[in-house]
């Protein structure tokens, strides 16, 4: 499943192994992903929250099936018709994935702590807020349950042609968080289904929280952040539109076709994931370089200074402040309504 928008997108899941087919691989010995690791707070289904997500356990827990292979929901003793679980894709700004992806192996490890510590407070947001059991005759009332999800992080977009016609996957740091539908219900230890709804109408807030809790993460590890937009949206400073621009091309791939229909991104969201589900090709291409040499050399062609160049940027805190930068702040992200604030 592909990450795309900018703010969390919201889908029901891909099939199972999409997730676990890579955890095996080593992480940085080519264009390989690190293994999943569960959210589990709770320790719903005797998951342990932080351990490893290993594939007989999330394929089965998916299916919703217990350790004997018996369903957990009646539901599929009645009928096979259901969404196994969502998946929340949080996407990090693009300025952060090309720093992320060019920066050396300790840079590189703080930026990926700086992720998982967003995608958990994002998480802890969705359980408080937003995560229902429904109950009773046609689901009629509600009890709240706890969240159980796998999170994947993945780091780079589908392969396209860029703007001086290479063609190769763009640093795109962003993590699957794909959220079991069911959960205990702590009045009888039943199991039951999420209330779909409630996740996705908090979309808007989903996206607010994870921008605002990564941009603090970012700068307390001393990168500054500047164009903070609808959403907490934000980029890191130091990184030029241009480069952004050079380095997008995956969505300037989805941005082109959808202006042979004469809309954005923003203004037919439908069509452009159906768009980018059309079009993209496989992430299992141009194997034969590591992806983060295929990186340097790309940023390399653009003038960037690749040895120092996260370095640089981290230590700018003070001087991207002066020239005009904002911290983001979570009072200013939006509400569960989705309201938002501009810079």
């Amino acid at each position: 499943m592909e990450a795309f928008f900018v703010v969390a997108t919201w889908n029901p899941a891909a099939a199972s192994t999409y997730y676990t087919r890579q955890r095996e691989t080593e992480y940085y010995a080519g264009n390989s992903e690190p293994p999943g690791i569960w959210y589990a707070p709770a320790g719903d289904f005797a998951i342990v929250d932080g351990s490893p997500v290993d594939r007989a356990t999330f394929d089965r827990l998916y299916r919703a099936l217990d350790e004997g292979g018996a369903p957990l929901l009646e539901q599929i003793r009645r009928h096979k018709e259901r969404t196994p679980a969502f998946d929340i894709t949080l996407s990090a700004p693009r300025s952060v994935g090309v720093v992320w992806g060019l920066a050396p192996y300790d840079t590189k490890r703080l930026i990926e702590a700086a992720q998982q510590k967003a995608v958990r407070a994002t998480l802890s947001m969705l359980e408080r807020e937003a995560t229902w059991a429904r109950r009773g005759r046609n689901g009629a009332f509600l009890e709240k349950v706890a969240l159980t999800s796998a999170t994947f992080r993945h780091g780079e977009s589908r392969p396209a042609q860029h703007s001086d016609g290479k063609v190769f996957a763009d640093p795109n740091l962003h993590t699957h968080c794909v959220c079991l539908n069911i959960a205990t219900r702590q009045s009888d230890h039943t199991i039951g289904g999420l209330h779909s709804k409630i996740i996705r109408d908090f979309k808007m807030a989903t996206g607010a929280t994870y921008h605002a809790a990564l941009a603090y993460e970012l700068e307390k590890i001393g990168f500054a952040i500047d164009r903070v937009g609808k959403n907490g949206v934000f980029e890191i400073a130091g990184v030029d539109d241009a480069t952004i621009k050079y380095f997008s091309a995956r969505r300037q791939e989805i941005e082109d076709e959808l202006a042979e229909h004469g809309v954005t991104s923003g203004q037919a969201v439908a069509l452009a994931g159906a768009i980018a589900k059309a079009t993209r090709s496989s992430k299992l291409e141009s194997k034969s370089l590591r992806r983060e040499d295929v990186w340097r050399d790309a940023a390399q062609s653009l003038g960037l200074d690749t040895e120092l160049f996260s370095e640089k940027l981290a230590g700018s805190v003070q001087g991207a402040r002066s020239a005009g930068g904002r911290t983001l702040v979570f009072g200013e992200v939006g509400s569960p309504a989705g309201q938002s604030h501009r810079a």
